[in-house]
């Protein structure tokens, strides 16, 4: 597909996404930008920067590029087989998430989505919400286990989604960490603000408020402690920040530590309780005993 003679000098990523636009289709400019980066978009043939300059004829070609509207959710029952349902009504379902999978697809027809799986137990939270989310009200990153809740009616998951907003959703957490200093023997408070508009957070006084309550739960002579994390605001990465800046990253953290034999990220979401009444607890990962050694 060709470039107009109008978009040359603009950025690659920007003139593309006009194009696309204008031709009906509801895409980013950070969509472009990160396909041309992963070479799903090519222009001229080759693998193109997303801020090189449009020059007079150049052409691009969507190789396997999909807009995100246009992308389909799979259901996935072999996941849901192999994955606790740790509550479900009329109106939610909550899933215990293994460790090592997605909560929502981050591409096009991805296999084995926590999402999926949910689809695949009740096929009303595909349509419960926008586009990739359906009803999914919350995530879990990749690595981390635990409670993750769905809304099956459109009503449900903005009663729910307010909630959270007001900060009135409370987020518990189990978490193994590498505490040689002996950080972690009595309870304590970290109220240190986050930066989220980066892939890697981080803390920053201006950023937005984030307050842990920590306690030590089991302590072993590895130098590893079982602490439980309490939140009323999950912040994305909310809990690794916070123990990462006492000193004591989560075993397995490769973001905020370093790279364990454990494995996975000992991190797991233990519960979530409602203002409505509503308290899911998911048990925690056999694996857990085996990191605390």
């Amino acid at each position: 597909m060709k470039l107009r003679p109008e978009h040359t000098g603009l950025r690659m990523d920007r003139a593309i996404a006009e194009c696309l636009s204008e031709l009906g289709q509801n895409v980013s400019v950070s969509e472009i930008k990160k396909a041309l980066k992963d070479g799903r978009i090519k222009v001229n043939g080759r693998l193109c920067a997303p801020g090189a300059r449009v020059q007079v004829d150049d052409a691009f070609h969507l190789d396997d590029f999909v807009p995100k509207n246009e992308w389909v959710i799979k259901p996935a029952p072999q996941l849901l087989s192999r994955t606790s349902i740790l509550y479900e009504d009329d109106e939610w379902l909550a899933l215990d998430k293994p460790s090592g999978v997605h909560t929502v697809p981050l591409k096009n027809l991805e296999e084995d989505t926590l999402l999926g799986a949910a689809i695949a137990q009740d096929i009303r939270i595909a349509n419960s919400g926008p586009g990739l989310e359906g009803g999914a009200l919350h995530r879990l990153d990749f690595g981390t286990s635990g409670v993750v809740l769905f809304a099956k009616d459109p009503a449900g998951r903005a009663r729910v989604r307010k909630a959270f907003e007001k900060h009135e959703i409370i987020k518990t957490y189990l978490a193994v960490v590498c505490d040689d200093f002996s950080v972690w023997n009595d309870e304590r408070t970290v109220d240190l603000a986050l930066n989220t508009s980066k892939k890697r957070v981080r803390t920053d006084a201006e950023g937005l408020v984030s307050i842990t309550h920590f306690s030590p739960l089991e302590r072993h002579e590895s130098g590893r402690t079982l602490v439980k994390a309490t939140t009323n605001y999950g912040r994305r990465h909310q809990v690794r920040v916070h123990l990462a800046s006492s000193g004591t990253p989560i075993l397995g953290d490769e973001v905020y530590g370093q790279a364990h034999s454990a494995g996975r990220l000992a991190l797991h979401a233990s519960s979530l309780t409602l203002p409505f009444g509503l308290n899911i607890r998911a048990p925690m990962p056999q694996d857990f005993k085996g990191y605390l050694k």
